[in-house]
């Protein structure tokens, strides 16, 4: 079902038993309205923040991926790259790595393949 008011919760537990809730990782008024989803978060060695990936669909035709930043792993994240373009191009579902060295990776699944692009030191 197609809806403007998907969202990330955050949660923490230190067993898997006990729960807390500790707010919205990407409110609404942080992005574009539309289906989001796919969220991965990694840490930005380079500029000490949280970086989000996710996937971005402003309307049922339209596939995008964004990327939102935090200075905490929990947000509130606000999203700065509303389109982000590729080589490979957009494809399914995706993931986001990051080396040991500090460098960072887009890994992007098409049907057939998948492509992996290095990413700048923004990530």
């Amino acid at each position: 079902v197609y809806a403007d008011n998907h969202t990330v919760l955050v949660y923490e537990t230190p067993d898997f038993v006990t729960w807390e809730y500790k707010g919205e990782a990407l409110p609404v008024s942080s992005r574009n309205p539309g289906i989001e989803f796919r969220p991965h978060v990694v840490y930005n060695s380079h500029t000490k923040t949280f970086v989000m990936w996710y996937e971005d669909r402003p309307n049922k035709s339209t596939r995008n991926y964004a990327v939102a930043f935090s200075s905490t792993p929990t947000g509130p994240f606000v999203t700065t790259v509303t389109t982000a373009t590729f080589q490979c191009g957009n494809g399914g579902d995706f993931d986001v790595f990051v080396d040991t060295d500090g460098s960072a990776y887009l890994i992007v699944t098409h049907y057939t393949y998948f492509c992996i692009e290095k990413l700048d030191d923004t990530y």
